[in-house]
């Protein structure tokens, strides 16, 4: 049975496993060096926030709720059949699930 002090929960299991670990190590490579790199190049100094389109911006805009979505489909008469082809059958019966 192991012991395991000090965080050496990986050296225990490399132990056990008979698994070596093979690190490389890069000369001169700091994780910090890293960071600021990334943060160097992922940040646009040009960027300006686009404005909002007064269409998605509306302040009387309505939800629909799930059960109004089940009581339209749920409703459907047999000839509904739209533009996208769906039969009103479909729709009737998957309600539930759609919803």
């Amino acid at each position: 049975m192991f012991v395991l002090k000090n965080g050496h929960t990986w050296k225990a299991v490399r132990e056990v496993t008979g698994r070596r670990q093979n690190t490389v190590i890069a000369e001169g490579v700091i994780s910090d060096a890293l960071n600021e790199h990334y943060a160097r190049i992922s940040f646009d100094s040009d960027y300006v926030q686009p404005q909002y389109r007064h269409t998605a911006a509306c302040q009387d805009m309505k939800f629909v709720s799930e059960w109004s979505v089940f009581k339209m489909l749920d409703a459907l008469s047999a000839t509904a059949t739209g533009l996208d082809l769906l039969l009103s059958w479909f729709l009737r019966k998957g309600a539930p699930f759609f919803c």
